[in-house]
C-alpha cells in the first residue's frame, strides 16, 4: 500500500492519487510558467519605462541646455554692446578733451610767440 499524509492510500484509489499528485504538479508548473510570463512582462515594462524616461530627461536636459546657451549669447551680446557703447562714449570725451587742449594751446600759443619774440628782441622778461 501507498503512503499518504493521514495514513496509507486504499488500492484502488492509489491511481486517482498518482493522478492527483501529477495534476497539482502539472497546475503549480502551469501557475509557475504564467508568474515567470508576468515577471517577464513586468521586467520588460520596466526597461521600457526606464529607457523612455531616460530619453525623456535627455531632451529636458537638451532642451534648457539650449536655452541657457542662448541666453548665454543674449546675455555676452548685450554685454558686448554696452561696452562697445561704453567705448565710443570714451572716445567721444577724449576727442572733446583733445579739441579743447588744442583749441587751449592755440588760444596761448600766439602771446607765448609775441612774449618769445620780445624777451629775444627787447631782452625783457614779464
Amino acid at each position: 500500500m501507498a503512503q499518504m499524509e493521514g495514513g496509507l492510500v486504499p488500492p484502488g484509489t492509489y491511481n486517482e492519487y498518482v493522478e492527483s499528485e501529477q495534476s497539482l504538479l502539472e497546475q503549480i508548473r502551469v501557475k509557475e510558467e504564467e508568474l515567470g510570463l508576468k515577471i517577464s512582462a513586468a521586467e520588460q515594462e520596466y526597461a521600457t519605462v526606464t529607457e523612455g524616461a531616460r530619453k525623456e530627461a535627455e531632451e529636458i536636459v537638451g532642451r534648457y541646455r539650449e536655452t541657457a546657451e542662448s541666453e548665454a549669447a543674449d546675455l555676452w551680446k548685450q554685454a558686448m554692446e554696452k561696452a562697445g557703447i561704453e567705448a565710443e562714449k570714451i572716445r567721444c570725451e577724449g576727442e572733446k578733451k583733445i579739441m579743447r587742449d588744442r583749441e587751449r594751446q592755440q588760444k596761448h600759443f600766439s602771446a607765448v610767440v609775441d612774449h618769445v619774440v620780445n624777451t629775444v628782441l627787447n631782452g625783457t622778461t614779464r
